[in-house]
């Protein structure tokens, strides 16, 4: 009786410990579900302010909105976007005197990680010229890929789609 008695022990041992043991790791789905969330809701914020920063300018402002540009960049796209803006887009924008305001139209979550989010991303451009001062209005898509660094949204790849 006694062996009976300690085997039913060491069973009902076990099952609280499993029982125990699942409760913590669905917990733990649980958690990282919930900072994957925050981090998408979070990055597809910083995404209507940091594009429309990125791809935005005057050629009264060049300096200033490039300089402000490249503050929401990393890694090597933060490379890549100071020498695209240095020798292809300041020359043009100072040469035909242009003016271009991007607005995000719409945003939709490609892949999300609690501190690396990939969107697709709808954008409208307004773009006036010294040849054309009328608004011309674009349509655009990208795919952009934003990091968390030091707690800022920062985009780290933007490709057009």
């Amino acid at each position: 009786m006694r062996f009976v008695q300690r085997f039913l022990l060491g069973v009902a041992a076990a099952a609280v410990l499993g029982l125990c043991s699942a409760t913590f790791l669905l917990y733990q789905r649980v958690e990282q579900a919930s900072d994957v969330d925050a981090a998408r809701q979070s990055a597809i914020d910083a995404a209507r302010t940091r594009l429309p920063q990125l791809l935005s300018y005057d050629y009264h402002t060049l300096d200033k909105d490039l300089a402000g540009a490249r503050a929401g960049t990393t890694g090597a796209f933060r490379d890549q976007f100071a020498e695209l803006s240095t020798k292809v887009v300041a020359p043009a924008a100072q040469k035909q005197q242009i003016v271009t305001k991007t607005t995000v139209a719409g945003t939709s979550v490609v892949s999300a990680e609690p501190n690396r989010v990939v969107l697709l991303v709808f954008l409208d451009q307004v773009t006036q010229t010294k040849a054309d001062p009328s608004s011309r209005i674009d349509g655009a898509r990208v795919r952009a890929t934003l990091q968390r660094q030091d707690g800022q949204w920062l985009v780290s790849e933007l490709t057009p789609v």
